[in-house]
């Protein structure tokens, strides 16, 4: 057998407002009154090399990548990871995991800290 993607699929309640809340937080490190040291420290770890604002007709999207992992996040909260060409099951799967909780949920759950708690993973 052959596995060429991976994906994880996560849902957190939000909102239109949210989603651009967080695509100023990836394109320019910004968050309102939030610590900027820390900002600048999630926004890093994320290493993003690129990220896209989508308007589409049924939810607005955004759409980043770091490093082999592409992260799609939808206007109602429907976030998806996905890592293309695997070559080693094991590791791929590590890094994948230590990506989204190490990395992009502290990230997120920094950003929405002043408001209502994100549910735990």
């Amino acid at each position: 057998m052959k596995i060429n993607r991976i994906y994880l699929g996560t849902w957190l309640p939000r909102t239109r407002i949210h989603l651009r809340e967080i695509y100023d937080f990836l394109k320019n490190c910004s968050g309102t009154d939030l610590n900027e040291g820390q900002l600048r420290n999630y926004h890093q770890q994320l290493n993003i090399e690129k990220i896209e604002y989508q308007n589409n007709p049924d939810f607005d999207s955004l759409e980043f990548t770091s490093g082999r992992i592409t992260v799609a996040i939808t206007e109602d909260g429907i976030i998806q990871l996905m890592v293309d060409k695997i070559e080693d099951m094991e590791a791929d799967l590590k890094e994948f995991e230590e990506f989204n909780s190490k990395k992009l949920a502290p990230a997120l759950a920094y950003i929405f800290s002043r408001g209502a708690p994100l549910p735990q993973l």
